[in-house]
């Protein structure tokens, strides 16, 4: 792919990019071998893709482009994206197109497919932080960690599962009390670090009910969870 570079429009060059991705992505250039490219001009013998060819294919691109740049289950989630002008900024696209796109999203429906979980999963912190932009994350001394875990990494979807846990009637307590936690994990073991005794107790006895959350909504599959309190460790450092 190549674009021209000497554009100044930074949102025109990404609609232009996405959209030509589009085309490859939907596989346009395997299904039409004739491209507009191979079309032809003024009083000459058309060759190649039809007016009404070239027309759907456009359409597909561009809807693609709209749902890559400005994806329907993350935007509807930020409250700055309730107008068209929100859109535009959050999604860095031109104000026509994120106009278009507030009128589609009165279109279209949602919650329909296993890949808005995914979504709504991936960009949790982004939309929460979206929405929540002079809060604090909790962040636990990791230096003091014991030297086992040093090889574990964040595990970066644990947000979204503590949110999960919180919307739950039954498990309402755990999510609240594991809204000041992280998590870091090496393959099949989690540690779950949380700011007080009382959380760690709580996750504790709610090892089954994490890993289910885990499985089915992180699509992450934990054999042992266990927790650590940032209180002791920074008693025993």
């Amino acid at each position: 792919m190549v674009y021209d570079d000497r554009i100044g429009n930074e949102r025109r060059i990404r609609w232009t990019i996405a959209h030509e991705l589009g085309h490859i992505f939907l596989g346009h250039f395997v299904e039409f071998t004739l491209t507009s490219f191979l079309r032809g001009a003024g009083g000459e013998e058309r060759v190649g893709l039809t007016d009404e060819e070239y027309g759907v294919l456009e359409v597909e691109a561009h809807f693609f482009a709209s749902a890559f740049l400005s994806p329907s289950t993350v935007i509807r989630k930020i409250d700055a994206c309730e107008s068209a002008f929100g859109i535009m900024e959050i999604c860095n696209i031109s104000e026509d197109a994120a106009y278009k796109r507030l009128d589609e999203l009165k279109r279209l429906p949602c919650g329909s497919y296993e890949v808005e979980g995914l979504l709504s999963r991936n960009f949790y912190n982004y939309i929460w932080k979206a929405n929540n932009p002079d809060a604090a994350m909790f962040k636990p001394p990791l230096d003091f960690l014991p030297s086992q875990y040093e090889d574990y990494a964040d595990y970066e979807y644990w947000a979204y599962i503590v949110a999960l846990l919180g919307k739950s009637i039954k498990y309402k307590e755990l999510g609240i009390a594991l809204a000041d936690s992280i998590t870091i994990y090496e393959e099949d073991d989690m540690q779950i670090i949380t700011q007080t005794e009382t959380a760690k107790a709580m996750a504790d006895k709610h090892k089954e009910v994490i890993k289910t959350v885990l499985s089915k909504y992180g699509k992450t599959h934990i054999q042992s969870v266990s927790a650590l309190s940032a209180e002791i460790l920074i008693l025993l450092s």
